[in-house]
């Protein structure tokens, strides 16, 4: 089973929607609002620790974003990631994606949004709280998106729960993540955890 696919499930999660609008009524994006206050060259660093049921294997990984463009129409983020395992050490580079948020989406797609670059995940029982978020060591106020989804990508079927943490302080919006997942692939099966926090961000002036 390839880690790859499960890890971009989480750090699409991150990123927000990216998908083309069809003719529908067309909204806001929050995602596109949470970076395009931000001049390009602004950034956040985030870590991601999995744990899975499988071997009870644990990873860590690094994801980058980096604001590239701002228009009216959109924002041009670059996603780079390391991945690695704590006992083998060191960090393996994943080759950097662009992402294109457009600054409207189609009002159906709000929820889904959330969970998936192209809008297609079935998000139920969204519930909104708040909530404090610690980030490099200064407590802050936040927003809670509390969420279920179900989602296929690249051959894998992910049924789980999300919770995010989002607060207009960290470019992007997304000061922590925790994503409980139960990934199936034909006969394979196990269960993930993956917890995203903000380790750094640069804000260019």
């Amino acid at each position: 089973m390839r880690l790859r696919p499960i890890l971009l499930f989480a750090a699409i999660a991150m990123i927000g929607f990216s998908g083309t609008a069809m003719a529908e009524e067309m909204v806001a994006n929050p995602a596109y609002k949470a970076w395009a206050s931000y001049k390009p060259g602004t950034s956040v660093t985030r870590k991601m620790n999995t744990e899975t049921s499988m071997n009870n294997m644990k990873m860590e990984s690094t994801m980058t974003q980096k604001l590239l463009e701002v228009t009216a129409e959109k924002v041009v983020v670059e996603t780079a990631m390391e991945n690695g395992m704590p006992r083998r050490g060191g960090l393996c580079p994943m080759a950097p994606h662009k992402t294109d948020i457009p600054a409207k989406i189609e009002k159906s797609k709000l929820d889904s949004a959330l969970a998936s670059d192209d809008g297609n995940a079935k998000v139920t029982n969204v519930k909104d709280g708040t909530d404090t978020v610690e980030v490099k060591g200064t407590k802050l106020d936040a927003k809670t998106k509390d969420m279920d989804v179900e989602m296929e990508k690249e051959g894998m079927k992910m049924t789980g729960h999300i919770k995010q943490w989002l607060t207009d302080t960290i470019p992007g919006g997304n000061a922590r993540m925790v994503v409980n997942n139960k990934i199936n692939q034909g006969e394979m099966s196990m269960d993930m955890t993956v917890t995203t926090t903000v380790t750094d961000y640069k804000v260019e002036k």
